[in-house]
């Protein structure tokens, strides 16, 4: 929810209120919303692969601890 009130509930690209199943507008968040709800980790319990995984680290900019509490790089107002 932390990333979600900062970045995509903002971004043109987030899913509407009304949105159901997977975001197609955006990986990034398609990829924490299936975190939130399997393990916590982009691997989503094993069901997705590595390099997806890491493709979508990449793109955050993430620096192995924590991306939650940052603006997404990816966000458009």
């Amino acid at each position: 929810m932390m990333w979600s009130d900062r970045n995509c509930d903002r971004c043109v690209k987030g899913p509407k209120s009304n949105h159901v199943g997977r975001n197609t507008a955006c990986a990034i968040e398609d990829a924490i919303a299936l975190a939130s709800a399997t393990d916590g980790s982009l691997l989503h319990g094993g069901y997705t692969p590595i390099n997806k995984a890491n493709e979508i680290a990449r793109r955050l900019n993430w620096d192995g601890h924590s991306y939650l509490e940052h603006d997404c790089p990816e966000f458009v107002p």
